[in-house]
């Protein structure tokens, strides 16, 4: 390798750090589905999509328990609902 090609890969390599560093400043992620929502008409919209945005149902949590009969289900989702309620962070 000659001294002006390990320059290039050289210039290349800083070239692509640099772009990388600009990526990870600027990139902004969403992971909210209100983002394909048309722009708000009215206040009532624009109070709905806040919401959606900013309230309780940003934070919502579902999740789905099967796999077993209606008995151990019920059990499984008891054990999950008092655990939960014990937890501070719920």
């Amino acid at each position: 390798m000659t001294r002006r090609d390990r320059a290039a890969v050289t210039l290349w390599l800083v070239a692509v750090l640099v772009c990388a560093y600009w990526l990870v400043r600027h990139l902004s992620i969403t992971a909210d589905l209100s983002a394909f929502l048309p722009a708000a008409a009215t206040r009532s919209q624009a109070l709905l999509v806040k919401q959606l945005r900013e309230g309780a149902a940003s934070r919502l949590i579902l999740i789905g328990i099967d796999g077993a009969d209606g008995a151990a289900l019920a059990r499984v989702s008891g054990e999950l609902a008092r655990r939960l309620r014990g937890n501070p962070q719920f």
